[in-house]
């Protein structure tokens, strides 16, 4: 069990990627093409910090959020909504949805009084 890392390097140089190369021509490839290409800088709202979740969507919550001029409870439905179950369990994004509901409902109701 030693030479584990040796059996492992081995084995990785016989992995062939769908393209018939093994695996370290390929990674040797890829990290040439990067260097040799930088991406260009995206604006902010091609990134996401702090996973993918969003970026995988048709798209961004943020985006449609802000174009539909959401106030911040129907917002964060939209957003917990989009990545439920993408981002840990989906419970637990559902959960906060009904949360934001009940919010949103308690507010109305105060404003309605205040009215």
């Amino acid at each position: 069990m030693e030479n584990w890392r040796d059996d492992f390097e081995d084995f990785r140089t016989y992995i062939k990627t769908p393209t018939g190369m093994s695996y370290r021509e390929w990674l040797a490839e890829r990290e040439a093409q990067a260097a040799a290409c930088p991406s260009p800088t995206l604006p902010a709202s091609g990134t996401q910090v702090g996973g993918h979740h969003y970026k995988l969507l048709a798209i961004q919550p943020s985006e449609f959020i802000f174009r539909n001029n959401l106030n911040w409870c129907a917002g964060n439905i939209v957003k917990y909504a989009s990545r439920a179950g993408r981002k840990g369990p989906a419970a637990e994004d559902i959960r906060k949805i009904i949360h934001y509901a009940e919010l949103w409902l308690e507010w109305l109701d105060d404003k309605n009084e205040a009215d």
